[in-house]
């Protein structure tokens, strides 16, 4: 948790020196055409073993964007959850997938690419997740029910929803080289698994796969802008 902390600390950091640069924004070369288009990747999901990319469609002479996001989830999931039910969390295994909705309204009607936002949205997805451990469990053989002990694996479905609200900046260098950092707030929920929740606690952390309950969201996004 520190750890996370830690990391959200450094971007509002960021956030802060970039709003340092907003005398500078009118130096940014105007938008070409009529919907510019950025593509766009979010290194801090891979601590959640997420790839995440971003599409965004600017209007040039309005005041709004639309981002739609696609996320990837697949892997072990010890890394945020390392000291968590004695290390057995080390054998489980998520995957899965989701999508990122979100409006942008400039904060001042621009035609440049650089600008500051506020930014509502939505993100949905669907996990499974694969649980390992000791347990009784049954198998048929010639037609007979056995039940016996041992390693066993369990899948477990998972689906939420997360609505958010964030402030932001969006900067462009050169017509094409993207950098987009923001932090917001938002309520997560999430569909409960009473014998998941017996086994692991997914649902306690505040960014657990599980977890229900507010947000406090930080992230940078590095990217190209692929049409001006």
């Amino acid at each position: 948790m520190k750890k996370i902390i830690l990391l959200i600390f450094c971007f509002l950091i960021i956030q802060v020196k970039l709003f340092a640069q907003l005398g500078k924004v009118s130096t940014d070369a105007d938008a070409k055409s009529k919907f510019p288009l950025s593509i766009s990747f979010q290194p801090i999901f891979l601590m959640n073993n997420t790839v995440r990319f971003d599409a965004e469609i600017q209007q040039k002479e309005k005041s709004s964007a639309f981002v739609v996001g696609l996320e990837v989830i697949n892997g072990k999931t010890d890394l945020l959850y390392r000291n968590i039910n004695d290390d057995e969390a080390e054998k489980d295994y998520v995957s899965g997938g989701g999508i990122n909705l979100a409006y942008k309204l400039k904060l001042k009607p621009t035609e440049k690419l650089t600008s500051f936002y506020f930014s509502p949205g939505i993100t949905l997805r669907t996990l499974e997740f694969a649980v390992k451990g000791d347990a009784f469990y049954s198998y048929i053989e010639d037609g007979i029910e056995y039940i016996t002990f041992g390693e066993s694996e369990t899948k477990y479905p998972i689906n939420s929803g997360f609505l958010f609200a964030n402030f932001g900046y969006h900067k462009v260098w050169n017509t094409n080289i993207l950098l987009d950092t923001y932090f917001g707030y938002g309520y997560k929920m999430s569909s409960r698994n009473e014998l998941l929740e017996r086994n692991r606690n997914y649902e306690q952390p505040i960014y657990g796969f599980n977890y229900n309950g507010f947000v406090l969201q930080a992230g940078i996004r590095f990217g190209f802008q692929i049409k001006n």
